[in-house]
């Protein structure tokens, strides 16, 4: 699974998959708010899994869980996502900026 198919699947909120945003994504894996103190509008949607969960389902439940916030999103956005282990945990973080 790839996070460019899963969220271009989402024309009416995701207009673009932007790599300038996953790098600043692989930033706020590791140090939470990161990004809040950037030159980019940008927010921060943040989702943690026990290790033995797998990518795909972190990826699945990540979604799940932002699904609200996202339908709450005006107008077409740029998204950025990128993960990591951190404490235990894989991390998903994925910026959404305009």
């Amino acid at each position: 699974m790839e996070f460019k198919l899963v969220f271009l699947n989402r024309p009416h909120i995701f207009q673009e998959y932007y790599c300038a945003l996953e790098k600043m994504a692989k930033f706020s894996v590791f140090i939470p708010g990161y990004n809040d103190q950037n030159r980019y509008d940008t927010v921060e949607f943040r989702h943690e899994e026990p290790t033995s969960t797998g990518f795909e389902r972190l990826v699945r439940k990540s979604i799940h869980s932002w699904s609200k916030d996202f339908k709450k999103i005006n107008g077409s956005r740029k998204i950025g996502c990128n993960y990591d282990t951190v404490n235990g945990n894989e991390a998903l973080v994925c910026l959404v900026g305009q």
